[in-house]
């Protein structure tokens, strides 16, 4: 593809786009003082406190060392706590602390206005067809799972 076929290209596109969500998203972020790393950590958990540290690796993604560097820092600020799993030991469950449920609210709200800054001048049916578009092009690309198929 040549330079001036890709300005024009859904991927440049879909990229400054994704550099401008990232933007707003770190900016809301930033407010609470939390990285993008640390909101998907405690996104999880407001889902479903008291997740095993090895399930929530995997759930994101990510490294045994890249998870406890995000866990030790929220749980520094009294965020979360670890907990042995009664049952095994070796396992170590992820449980909030009242700092980190309060912040869900706030963030909450700070995720509002970062899709309600993605969604202006788009109707309804637009952003739907849009969010089935994303999907899909996620799905194309090899992103898989209950989120996404």
């Amino acid at each position: 593809m040549k330079y001036n076929e890709y300005l024009d290209s859904p991927i440049f596109w879909l990229r400054r786009a994704a550099l401008a969500l990232r933007k707003a998203h770190e900016e809301e972020m930033r407010a609470h003082d939390l990285s993008a790393a640390q909101f998907e950590v405690l996104r999880h958990l407001w889902e479903q406190d008291g997740l095993a540290q090895r399930q929530l690796q995997d759930r994101l993604g990510v490294s045994s060392p890249t998870l406890t560097g995000i866990v030790d820092g929220l749980s520094a600020r009294g965020l979360l706590e670890r907990r042995q799993c009664p049952a095994d030991a070796r396992v170590k469950l992820l449980f909030l602390m009242p700092a980190g449920r309060a912040l869900e609210s706030q963030v909450e709200a700070a995720m509002a206005r970062v899709q309600a800054r993605l969604l202006a001048g788009f109707s309804a049916s637009e952003a739907a067809l849009m969010h089935d578009w994303l999907r899909r092009i996620a799905h194309n690309l090899g992103v898989s799972g209950d989120l996404c198929d």
